[in-house]
């Protein structure tokens, strides 16, 4: 049976043991993963940073919305 990647054999006797690769894979092959895997993670880190680094306006301006609506509900109820 074949899902996905995973195999499942019987092999004498055994169920289900599980064969990931069919070989190991070649150093061309662990340096592109790694390769992939860091400008992946180094992605979500410049995300994550520029996320955070422009987050102040944002609370400013909701705050000054905050604000104002508060005001205009003060003054519609002559509170």
């Amino acid at each position: 049976m074949v899902m996905g990647t995973l195999k499942t054999y019987v092999l004498k006797g055994k169920r289900n043991q599980m064969v990931v690769w069919s070989y190991p894979p070649t150093a061309k092959q662990v340096a592109a993963t790694a390769t992939i895997f860091v400008i992946g993670a180094s992605f979500i880190s410049v995300g994550a940073y520029l996320s955070y680094a422009n987050i102040a306006p944002q609370q400013a301006r909701t705050k000054a919305r905050s604000e104002a609506i508060k005001k205009q509900l003060r003054k519609f109820l002559h509170d």
